[in-house]
C-alpha cells in the first residue's frame, strides 16, 4: 500500500511541476505598451507599466523605432 501512495505522490508532484512550468512559460512573454507621454515600455508583466509616465496609452504596440524600419537612402 505504501508503494502505491508513494507512486501517486510522485505522479502528482510531476503533474504539478509540469503545470507550473507551463504557466511560467506563458507569463514570460514580452509585454509592450506605449505610455501616454510617448515613451515605450517592455517587460514581462503589465503590472507597473508606465508608472510615472501618465499611464498606458495603448497595449501591445511596438516602439515607433522598431515598428517602422528605416527608409533606405
Amino acid at each position: 500500500m505504501s508503494t502505491r501512495v508513494l507512486a501517486l505522490a510522485f505522479v502528482a508532484a510531476f503533474a504539478a511541476s509540469a503545470w507550473v512550468g507551463t504557466a511560467q512559460a506563458q507569463t514570460a512573454e514580452a509585454v509592450t505598451a506605449v505610455c501616454k507621454d510617448g515613451t515605450s515600455f517592455s517587460g514581462t508583466s503589465r503590472s507597473g507599466a508606465c508608472r510615472g509616465h501618465g499611464g498606458v496609452g495603448t497595449w501591445g504596440a511596438a516602439p515607433a523605432a522598431a515598428a517602422a524600419p528605416a527608409a533606405a537612402a
